[in-house]
């Protein structure tokens, strides 16, 4: 909604660099009890895609090749089958985007890219999202 409404304003958002409200996490809310696929990625992204203007696209598409790797971490840690056999294609379209936005992936990026370890792939995703766990209470 909030992509749409931005590329409807003629006035531009202003972005504030300060706190402005408290932010609390449920633990029971639906972004936190849903379980992470690759098919609920897809169909996330394909909105995103149908909500910013044709012509625009090409402007954020690194940052959208960026998130889209993002969302990989938690679905390799719980179902490292799902990137590892890659049935939808996802995966294969992900690193298509990669070489024609000249995105330079990471190296875990590369592992979620390329990796058809099972073991591997959970590790990665545990480590990322060990990383971010830290960094959020840490900070």
């Amino acid at each position: 909604m909030n992509t749409r409404l931005f590329f409807k304003t003629s006035v531009p958002p202003k972005v504030l660099y300060k706190h402005v409200y408290n932010f609390r996490r449920n633990t029971a809310s639906v972004s936190h009890t849903k379980k992470a696929s690759v098919s609920h990625e897809e169909a996330f992204y394909r909105a995103l895609y149908d909500s910013i203007p044709q012509g625009e696209r090409i402007k954020y598409m690194s940052q959208i090749v960026f998130l889209k790797l993002n969302g990989l971490f938690p679905i390799a840690f719980h179902n490292p089958l799902a990137v590892a056999s890659d049935k939808s294609g996802y995966i294969t379209t992900l690193r298509e985007e990669v070489k024609q936005f000249d995105y330079r992936p990471s190296l875990k990026e590369r592992v979620l890219l390329y990796s058809r370890s099972t073991i591997i792939l959970r590790a990665t995703g545990f480590l990322e999202l060990l990383r971010r766990f830290l960094k959020y209470h840490l900070s």
